[in-house]
């Protein structure tokens, strides 16, 4: 078995080595539509769990395609020639699992991700991200975070280029981390919501301020800052889990106090809450 993964491992960093030669291809639209959550789910249809990213039985590469079984000289790919010749396809000169994750990366927005903003934050790591690890060895495709846990796809796991969904792992297994790409217009694709403006700050009542702002398009719900001081010391006050709702009333505030408040849009995605910018700030000073 060590013999087993020491062999794929060598191989995938042969492959990491011949792609960074590579020029990127040209960016044009992404072949799949809609939210981030929809293309995903094109994807998982287009290349099938437990299919093979090959094309056995033909000398034409063809990266948007599969077979039932594997290809029976995979391990000698490099040998033969990594593109159309051995059964092994490719995609922007990468095989097995780089190329394949730089497959769905493009697919979902457009342009090859070498092309991609890099870094090695696990923190910021998000859905439709493309992460190497296993110092250089491994590629694999981000489709959802949740806390701790990263869900991805990739292909080759088992020396065959056998695609697989929804594997987990959690971040602080994820050893030898090369880079973390994430895609240029990922706030398009994936709708960040829009920056929300505060309309209204007043007074209602004893000391109460009612708050209201315009709707956000995309968003899932809002979130309202206050502080005592305009340029820090912001706390989340209230979370809003619907979109339609665009006021709220703050109670119980000091008399005399000014209050500065401050409102973002939030969109959950595949697990994830992506924030809108935050809003104007409107301030108040509480009455009796």
């Amino acid at each position: 078995m060590k013999k087993i993964l020491s062999g794929l491992l060598t191989v995938c960093l042969l492959v990491s080595m011949l792609a960074v030669a590579d020029t990127p291809i040209k960016a044009e639209a992404a072949s799949t539509s809609g939210s981030l959550e929809q293309r995903i789910t094109q994807l998982q249809k287009k290349f099938p769990n437990g299919k093979y990213w090959n094309h056995s039985g033909s000398f034409v590469n063809n990266p948007d395609g599969w077979t039932d079984t594997p290809c029976t000289h995979h391990g000698n790919c490099l040998a033969k020639g990594y593109q159309g010749q051995c059964g092994c396809n490719s995609f922007s000169n990468a095989i097995q699992c780089m190329g394949f994750s730089e497959k769905l990366g493009y697919d979902v927005f457009g342009s090859a991700p070498r092309t991609w903003s890099s870094h090695t934050n696990l923190s910021k790591v998000k859905a439709g991200d493309v992460i190497r690890y296993r110092y250089n060895t491994h590629s694999v495709f981000v489709t959802k975070v949740t806390a701790d846990t990263i869900t991805f796809a990739d292909c080759n796991w088992d020396g065959h280029c056998k695609i697989r969904w929804n594997v987990t792992i959690p971040k602080s297994s994820i050893t030898g981390l090369t880079y973390i790409r994430h895609a240029n217009n990922y706030d398009s694709v994936v709708k960040i919501p829009q920056t929300v403006k505060l309309t209204t700050a007043k007074n209602k009542a004893t000391k109460k301020v009612w708050l209201k702002w315009n709707r956000s398009d995309k968003t899932s719900g809002y979130e309202v800052y206050r502080s005592t001081k305009k340029n820090s010391g912001y706390k989340k006050i209230k979370t809003i889990n619907s979109a339609k709702n665009c006021s709220m009333t703050d109670k119980n505030r000091m008399i005399g106090k000014k209050y500065y408040y401050k409102i973002r849009a939030y969109r959950n995605v595949n697990g994830q809450r992506l924030y809108g910018s935050y809003s104007n700030i409107k301030s108040i000073t509480i009455r009796k």
